[in-house]
């Protein structure tokens, strides 16, 4: 990649610290934090309004907020999804600080947002982004009760499934890979449990969680679609709570409370499920001594030193366990491990501070044995890393945003150790012992953005990342030429940097206000990606390989432009957005036909690189106030992949293309006992390719195959309800109950997972094609507590 030169930078960043000097001075600033008064835990998204001048601003993810109003006396209203509504009069003649605690609400009916809150969400300069709130995600209809935040964030438009029932998503036309998901900052590679039935997110450990589509802010890179960052509950600081759920296949426990009060807070959950405990009942001899399970523990201690010290950790430890040892043995194994430690520091009223230092690591393991062999394969990939990032207050007109990271990946491919076994001679046999060489890099990235209004009408975000990749021995490399062949093979010793790469990635946006209703947007974003992922399907496999950029494989490329009109209407009940995006792709990867993926150590021989484009239109349409809430979304899209080497060099359709799909989420609230849930999804097929004739070669019949993905699978549809029935308020009572009947796939849609061509037995000739479903209608009930 090009470097950028240095007058480049220094003139995107020119027009808005020029008009530093011309600030207005009219106005005070007025700043402070949200929390919740009972945890004492900060309140991200919580909205803070001024209805004289029709002021409004979002929290922070530490629960800060900034504004910036003329001398005088105004009410504050500051609110927040699930807590009783705040209102103060206040005289504002200087800068000042102000703090707000709010109270929890016994019961809340779950869809009512807050006017401040869709005021900022108009007036904002970030596009394709959305806060999801816990609240409303556990009133969508779930798969066997299990609230799901992944299942949520595939019902916003652009954002659609991998699969039935998969965890992993596409974004805009990207593959799942493209997806930065990340847990306390810490990087979570498979979001899945139960091969992607089940994501890792339990509802019930989960503080907040926002998505970021296509314009990711500047302190994010590494992937090309978009960010999903979630962040874990910090716990009760004043007294102890508990929670948790009884589900037909799964339980979960979730505990917190102050270690030291007022100081330190704990929060911890579990769940598990046990379908190990039925299987045993299984009519299916076979199925009895199967072994399959998951199990997910979260973890976050929250300590504040003082009032400009804070100090968080958390950690994650999932896994997913399915075997049987009888008869046949097989096994398969595969989980997260994830740790980040956080440090929030106040330099003054102006600067802030965020260190955190994170470990993760994703493993999985498989085995298998008959009368003939024993192998056992295991594959990993760790990551060790930190970053810095400041906020900086400089003027009531610019906040700037800088800081570094660094990572460092280390992937181990697969190490598989193989046991062949002599039939004539029982007692010997032979051990074959294969470990493949691992990958090691480093990625770095500093960054710097200022957001900046320009009077009342007109705000600015822009800034720029500078990345880097490198590569580290110990590692074998295998050059390619034009042709693919194998040329030449080097040997790169341990700790020695033998290949880096630079990135360039600036961001910029402009939101323009019409009036205070609606508003006009545009932006650009950069991206650069160094890991991808070798996909065997598109079913949520967790056998999958990551592998990163090297001298052969350059890394990936988006840039990406997109243009929105936002608008609140009605006295801000309702809300409509339309957005438009184009992105093109430099150095897409794709796979030849009939590749090899798994212990392959010439892997980067089986890639072929090209381009591709991806562009679309998104409409929203939102309710938020009385008895039906909810939404309804269109996204139309296509995306598209031009590689040389791969469909004769034709243009075809990316996995993901689904240019038709449509997402209807209701939510009605008759009584604060009472609700009833429902959406209905509606995705255009996934392309394929299959056989379209035979031919016969040594008296074999063969399949012949057309373009890739030239055909598609039959189009996907659902609808999921459920009923929701409450324990009756009462604020001098702690305990808490609810009650969930839902029904996923209540008319019974068999809605294709896989299309097979088999040959018939008696007529070789003649080929038929057979379809796999997973599910048709699946009742649950579960019963959810709290006190």
């Amino acid at each position: 990649m090009r470097s950028i030169p240095f007058y480049v930078i220094f003139l995107f960043f020119c027009f808005g610290f020029f008009s530093i000097g011309f600030t207005q001075n009219s106005q005070i600033t007025i700043k402070g934090k949200v929390m919740d008064a009972q945890t004492g835990e900060s309140l991200l998204g919580a909205a803070v309004w001024i209805q004289q001048i029709k002021q409004a601003c979002i929290t922070n993810e530490e629960g800060l907020y900034t504004l910036h109003v003329p001398i005088g006396t105004y009410d504050v209203e500051v609110s927040f999804i699930g807590y009783q509504k705040q209102i103060k009069t206040m005289k504002f003649e200087h800068n000042m600080q102000q703090n707000f605690k709010l109270e929890p609400e016994s019961q809340s009916l779950v869809g009512v947002v807050v006017k401040a809150e869709r005021q900022a969400q108009v007036k904002k300069n970030q596009m394709g982004s959305m806060q999801m709130s816990i609240q409303s995600i556990r009133e969508i209809p779930s798969f066997l009760g299990e609230v799901d935040i992944i299942k949520a964030m595939q019902l916003l438009p652009g954002v659609l499934m991998a699969s039935e029932g998969s965890a992993g998503f596409s974004v805009r036309g990207g593959s799942p890979d493209q997806n930065f998901i990340l847990l306390d900052e810490a990087t979570v590679y498979n979001p899945s449990h139960a091969l992607g039935f089940f994501s890792v997110f339990n509802n019930d450990a989960i503080s907040r969680a926002t998505v970021y589509k296509g314009d990711i802010p500047v302190q994010y890179g590494g992937r090309l679609s978009s960010v999903i960052d979630v962040e874990q509950k910090e716990g009760n600081m004043q007294r102890w709570g508990f929670g948790g759920g009884i589900g037909i296949l799964s339980s979960r426990l979730f505990v917190e409370g102050p270690l030291w009060k007022g100081r330190t807070s704990i929060a911890f959950s579990g769940r598990r499920t046990y379908f190990d405990v039925f299987l045993p009942l299984a009519p299916q001899p076979e199925v009895r001594d199967v072994n399959l399970y998951f199990y997910d523990l979260n973890l976050k201690i929250a300590h504040t030193f003082n009032k400009n010290n804070r100090l968080f950790i958390s950690g994650y430890m999932g896994q997913d366990v399915f075997g049987m040892d009888k008869d046949f043995y097989m096994r398969m194994n595969y989980g997260n491990k994830a740790l980040s430690v956080k440090w929030n520091h106040l330099f003054s009223k102006k600067l802030s501070l965020n260190t955190t230092f994170v470990i993760s690591d994703y493993r999985y393991t498989m085995g298998e044995q008959d009368n003939q062999m024993k192998i056992n394969w295991t594959s990993k990939l760790t990551d060790y890393g930190g970053r810095f990032d400041f906020t900086y207050l400089l003027n009531a007109n610019h906040t700037l945003k800088f800081g570094a990271t660094s990572y460092y990946h280390i992937y181990n491919p697969g190490d598989m150790l193989l046991d062949l076994f002599d039939m004539t001679f029982l007692d010997t046999s032979k051990t074959m012992h294969t470990t493949l060489d691992p990958y090691h890099a480093l990625e770095n990235g500093i960054y710097i953005g200022n957001d900046q209004r320009i009077g009342e009408k007109c705000s600015l975000k822009y800034g720029f990342r500078i990345s880097s990749f490198s590569n580290i021995g110990p590692d074998s490399v295998w050059y390619y030429d034009p042709n693919y062949q194998l040329i030449d093979a080097k040997y790169f010793g341990s700790s020695k940097f033998y290949n880096t790469y630079f990135g360039f990635e600036p961001r910029i946006g402009v939101n323009y206000m019409f009036t205070p209703s609606i508003s006009l947007k545009a932006n650009y974003s950069r991206t650069v990606q160094y890991s991808q992922l070798a996909q065997n399907s598109n079913t949520g496999n967790p056998l999958d390989l990551w592998f990163p950029a090297n001298p052969t494989i350059k890394p990936q490329v988006a840039n990406q432009v997109a243009l929105g009109y936002f608008q609140s209407f009605k006295n801000h009940a309702y809300e409509i957005s339309l957005e438009f995006y184009y992105k093109g792709l430099q150095n897409v990867i794709d796979f030849k036909d009939h590749s090899q993926v798994m212990m392959n150590e010439k892997l980067y021989g089986e890639l072929r690189v090209g381009k591709g484009q991806a562009y679309g239109m998104e409409i929203m349409l939102q309710k938020h106030e009385g008895m039906f809430t909810g939404w309804i979304s269109y996204t139309l899209s296509r995306a598209e992949r031009t590689i040389a080497d791969v469909n004769n060099g034709k243009t075809y359709l990316a996995p993901y293309d689904r240019p038709h799909a449509i997402n209807v989420v209701l939510n009605i609230n008759p009584h604060p006992r009472h609700s009833v849930a429902a959406n209905w999804v509606y995705y255009t097929g996934n392309p394929a390719t299959f056989p379209s004739g035979k031919a016969v070669i040594d008296g074999l019949y063969v399949p012949v195959y057309t373009d890739r993905n030239s055909y598609r699978m039959p189009d996907y549809h659902r609808l999921d309800v459920s009923y929701t029935f409450r324990s009756k308020p009462n604020p001098k009572k702690r305990f808490s109950w609810d009650l969930v009947f839902a029904c996923y796939n209540v008319y019974g849609r068999k809605n294709a997972w896989s299309i097979n061509f088999k040959q018939d037995k008696e007529q070789p000739q003649i080929s038929y094609a057979e379809m796999m479903y997973l599910f048709s209608i699946v009742p649950s009930i579960t019963f959810n507590f709290k006190f």
